[in-house]
């Protein structure tokens, strides 16, 4: 009888233990790892994104809607990061660098808006030489930072684990995809991607 009782509980203990697993798991895949990371999706079948409103660098109100029919790129960091995020930022900067006179902007938000305020950006937005005029920094309420980069973005805003994917915006406001800034293959994808934005875009026009 009790062996049985022993039997019943591990069983019921292996099955929560299966459940938790799968749940951290699904939030990572949902959060971390967006379903086609580095590679380009199907913009068509993507909605919109949602226009949305923090404060940039300049301690001035930033709206998304600004960069409406623009080519843009996303980014998420926090200024105390000492090695991953200044390599994120990095490579950015080095993007800017590469793309010169196009218009492509670049958005990155902060996932520890409590340290990073408007001056703590604008400091840390000249250490790589950010262009005011198309890299834009921005911070904002917690709750409204989550909220932005976990429903707009679809990858994860916790300070600890927050994604380090660059995520392109094309002209309709629509994800094209997401790419790792510090993988080289990916950001030669990424590059080609902004060229072939521009060029429909220019044609377009």
């Amino acid at each position: 009888m009790r062996r049985g009782i022993f039997a019943f509980w591990g069983i019921v203990l292996l099955l929560l233990a299966g459940l938790y697993y799968w749940r951290v798991e699904a939030n990572s895949r949902l959060m971390d790892e967006p379903p086609s990371a580095g590679l380009l999706v199907d913009s068509a079948s993507m909605e919109p994104m949602e226009p949305f409103q923090l404060t940039q660098q300049d301690g001035l109100t930033f709206d998304s809607a600004s960069l409406d029919s623009q080519v843009w790129v996303a980014s998420f960091f926090f200024a105390n990061c000492p090695s991953a995020c200044v390599n994120l930022n990095n490579a950015i900067a080095t993007l800017q660098e590469e793309l010169g006179e196009k218009p492509v902007a670049f958005v990155s938000i902060t996932v520890d808006p409590k340290h990073d305020t408007a001056a703590v950006l604008k400091e840390y937005a000249q250490r790589f030489d950010a262009d005011p005029d198309r890299w834009h920094f921005l911070t904002g309420e917690q709750k409204k930072i989550v909220e932005i980069i976990e429903g707009r973005f679809k990858v994860s805003a916790r300070r600890v684990t927050h994604s380090e994917r660059l995520v392109l915006i094309g002209p309709d406001r629509r994800i094209v995809g997401w790419y790792r800034g510090t993988d080289q293959a990916e950001m030669t994808h990424l590059k080609r991607k902004i060229d072939e934005l521009l060029s429909k875009a220019s044609k377009a026009g």
